[in-house]
């Protein structure tokens, strides 16, 4: 038996098997995006982390302490603004994976109905 042939059984004998696989699917692209939004957001605050770190070690004197604790307000400022983009993404992916799951159901009863 082909997998062609597998599939269409499958298709006629489990009624759900269609919308099992779509969502499946959808399921697997999500979790690469997430994957793939974390491994990129991880690097990014690991980089601004460094960034500080580096700055701390330049520190040498009663002036450039100053500077450097002067600087920490835009430091904090920028974190903000970039986690608050990061909250936005993750909505913006789960509000993706919502609305295409419920396509993908919507369809598998649109085919039920027909």
């Amino acid at each position: 038996m082909q997998i062609e042939d597998f599939m269409n059984r499958a298709s006629v004998m489990f009624p759900g098997f269609d919308a099992m696989r779509g969502l499946n699917r959808l399921s697997l692209d999500m979790t690469e995006k997430l994957l793939f939004f974390q491994l990129d957001r991880a690097r990014g605050y690991t980089d601004i982390a460094l960034k500080q770190w580096r700055e701390a070690l330049d520190v040498r004197d009663a002036a450039s302490l100053q500077n450097f604790l002067a600087a920490r307000g835009e430091v904090a400022q920028q974190v903000t603004r970039q986690m608050q983009d990061d909250f936005k993404k993750l909505a913006e992916i789960s509000n993706d994976y919502s609305r295409e799951s419920q396509k993908i159901v919507r369809e598998q009863s649109g085919k039920k109905a027909a």
